[in-house]
């Protein structure tokens, strides 16, 4: 069994990929992710919250159980990207 702050490290990793996808395509776009443990298992209501402290702009949704989540219209811009869920470190 791995501590929750490896876990935790390992989950954000994954996901703070995803933002320069959704930068590539210009204008307002929509951030798609599946939030899921090092063995590739769905981790099921998460709180995944997107922000830019500068602009103001934030959204926040909570994963399905199969993982995903999708957060939409988002401006073009640099974000910071959490995603937490109690009992494990963000």
């Amino acid at each position: 069994m791995r501590p929750c702050g490896t876990w935790a490290v390992e989950l954000a990793f994954v996901i703070t990929c995803l933002p320069a996808a959704a930068q590539s395509l210009g204008g307002a776009g929509t951030l798609r992710g599946i939030v899921s443990d090092p063995a590739g298992a769905p981790i099921p209501s998460a709180l995944v919250e997107l922000s830019n402290p500068v602009t103001g702009f934030s959204r926040q949704t909570q994963t399905a159980p199969n993982g995903a989540f999708a957060i939409n219209n988002i401006p073009r811009n640099r974000y910071r990207l959490r995603v937490s869920l109690n009992g494990f470190e963000p």
